[in-house]
């Protein structure tokens, strides 16, 4: 059974007891302690740093951090072993020679959590050290469904809009309404009210259209200035026809789908052909496997 230790509570600082564990001979000892840290995602970037500093410290021992499951925090701690359960009689039933249950106290003024942690429960000198995170792949989706001139030729219908706006968040992207209210914006075009995510009301310059493209992963939309701006970015493009085609505009190769024939799952389809970042994909029956983009597609 592993020894439960609460720092905080016990006025025992960590750093005294692997000391002592990675001193004290004992032919059954495992040289092998966790940390209990169940705490949100703020708590957990502050404490990682800490981690690998204790980690440094006694590269003898091999110190496991416990997190809570389905929390996403596994991106923060890669290794780190998800729970369900934390409760006493669990944790001193694991195979360590100690558990800490860490309580990362809340910041006083003059000290940060780091600090206070450092100080009250790990027993070493205060620090506070921000490791950098993994570079994730942007998943933001531009989302573009109103054409200017021609609202009643180009425009999307808001029932297939909301279908589209659904999957790319199904898919576990972030969707975007490119639409600036520019000098010409036309009123009739007026935001959707599921959309949760727009830049109406941001100042609308090219440069700020740019701006937005370039942190897009990809971009959907119909003929449109925030379609030209994709193409020229040399963005992943899904065009959404309706009466024109997309080599009306460029010669080379893009996706698209027909939105007056609309086909349920073939946006989140596309996300997954494209990299998505889908935990758990399910396949739509009317996608043929391995098929071609366009067929696929019903282009």
């Amino acid at each position: 059974m592993a020894q439960l230790i609460e720092p905080l509570r016990q006025d025992r600082k960590m750093d005294s007891i692997l000391t002592e564990i990675f001193n004290t001979p004992d032919p059954y000892k495992k040289n092998s302690v966790a940390i209990v840290f169940w705490h949100g995602l703020g708590d957990c970037i502050q404490f990682k740093g800490l981690l690998e500093f204790l980690r440094k410290r006694y590269s003898d021992l091999q110190i496991d951090i416990l997190i809570q499951n389905n929390l996403g925090q596994k991106t923060i701690f890669p290794d780190g072993i998800e729970l369900n359960d934390a409760s006493d009689e669990f944790l001193k039933s694991m195979d360590y020679d100690a558990v800490f249950k860490i309580h990362f106290p809340v910041e006083v003024p003059g000290k940060t959590k780091s600090e206070l942690c450092c100080e009250t429960e790990l027993g070493i000198d205060p620090t506070t050290i921000y490791v950098p995170l993994p570079v994730q792949p942007s998943r933001l989706i531009g989302v573009h469904m109103f054409n200017t001139a021609l609202p009643g030729v180009f425009n999307v219908t808001e029932n297939v809009a909301q279908r589209i706006w659904s999957e790319i968040q199904s898919a576990g992207f972030i969707p975007i309404e490119t639409a600036f209210k520019h000098i010409y914006h036309n009123p009739g075009n007026a935001k959707f009210d599921f959309v949760d995510a727009t830049v109406r009301g941001v100042s609308p310059t090219v440069e700020a259209l740019i701006s937005l493209m370039g942190s897009c992963r990809a971009f959907m939309g119909v003929p449109s200035g925030p379609l030209h701006c994709a193409i020229a970015m040399r963005k992943p493009i899904l065009f959404l026809k309706r009466a024109v085609t997309i080599d009306q505009f460029v010669r080379d190769p893009i996706d698209s789908i027909d939105v007056d024939n609309y086909q349920d799952g073939c946006v989140f389809d596309w996300l997954k052909k494209l990299g998505a970042p889908v935990s758990s994909y399910v396949s739509y029956e009317h996608v043929e496997p391995n098929a071609p983009v366009g067929s696929a597609f019903g282009v």
